[in-house]
């Protein structure tokens, strides 16, 4: 059995940072090899008849083997190589490999409010701990730089391991992103040709039939399509391009209010400061204006 892990002090700078590392290690579990190894804090060492709770947030990887895994949400379910496992605070669970199998597990525990707001706002559920991502290189190198980050302790490490457990949620989101679009028989060629064009469209009053047809689908199916593919509507995106590049010309040119609101295709200079005030809280004239003021 090979195995390293490291458990760590955090301060209060660290928690100030808004995420913070609080374990990492990786385990090579042989067939018929007790689990969990011995050597762990009694907080985090569990048997499977009593399973365990925790007080912060563990991402696992199994990147080989297979097993199972239990927890008060979810009734037992198979885990397969390629699976990330996502515990919670406060959450009964248990887990072990297959006795035949064995397993190669890679993890990181964490908290803070950043995790905290990203399972507020359901980017991840505890409901669905459960997430079959397959075998991805770039899991496993994130995983390994955790470990060796932890394990040097060298200066900024804490802020560094953080930054790079917050890739790895990152990374996760858009695996599972990636696998909704592909299930839903999405054409990723056709959505970011219709990106395309709203970015060359960001002038224009373009409407969103005319985007539909130029990438051969009917209305109802992009629209549903764009955005599962991209978060948003279509008429929504185009609208920030708009607004993006309104803020750009507002603080880097002198050019007239009107003037923006016209060379961005809007239908009147009354309906683009009130858009623009809407999404903003400031109107176009005091945007720029508090833009200057920061200059003084």
């Amino acid at each position: 059995m090979i195995s390293q892990f490291k458990y760590l002090p955090i301060s209060d700078r660290d928690k100030s940072w808004g995420l913070y590392v609080v374990n990492a290690g990786a385990s090579q579990i042989p067939p018929d090899m007790q689990y969990p190894p011995a050597g762990h804090p009694a907080k985090h060492h569990f048997s499977w008849e009593r399973g365990r709770i925790l007080n912060e947030y563990q991402l696992i990887y199994i990147s080989q083997g297979k097993g199972i895994f239990e927890s008060k949400h979810v009734k037992s379910v198979t885990i397969e190589a390629g699976t990330i496992i996502l515990l919670f605070p406060s959450e009964w669970h248990r887990f072990k490999p297959y006795p035949n199998t064995g397993w190669h597990e890679f993890w990181v525990g964490f908290d803070g409010t950043i995790a905290q707001d990203l399972v507020s706002k359901n980017f991840f559920s505890i409901k669905h701990p459960v997430l079959n991502l397959g075998f991805h290189a770039e899991l496993l190198d994130l995983f390994r730089a955790i470990a060796s980050t932890v394990d040097l302790e060298l200066p900024g490490y804490q802020q560094l391991a953080s930054g790079m457990t917050f890739h790895l949620l990152g990374l996760v989101t858009e695996l599972l992103q990636k696998q909704r679009v592909k299930h839903a028989n999405i054409s990723s060629y056709q959505i970011e040709k219709a990106l395309t064009l709203l970015r060359k469209s960001v002038d224009s009053d373009i409407s969103m039939e005319v985007i539909a047809s130029e990438v051969n689908l009917g209305y109802s199916k992009f629209r549903k399509d764009f955005k599962m593919h991209t978060g948003m509507a279509p008429h929504q995106y185009l609208m920030q391009l708009k607004l993006d590049h309104a803020k750009t010309l507002l603080s880097s040119t002198n050019t007239a209010i009107k003037e923006i609101s016209s060379k961005l295709g809007f239908q009147s200079e009354f309906h683009f400061s009130k858009l623009f005030k809407n999404k903003t809280g400031k109107s176009p004239l005091k945007y720029r204006q508090s833009l200057y003021m920061k200059q003084l």
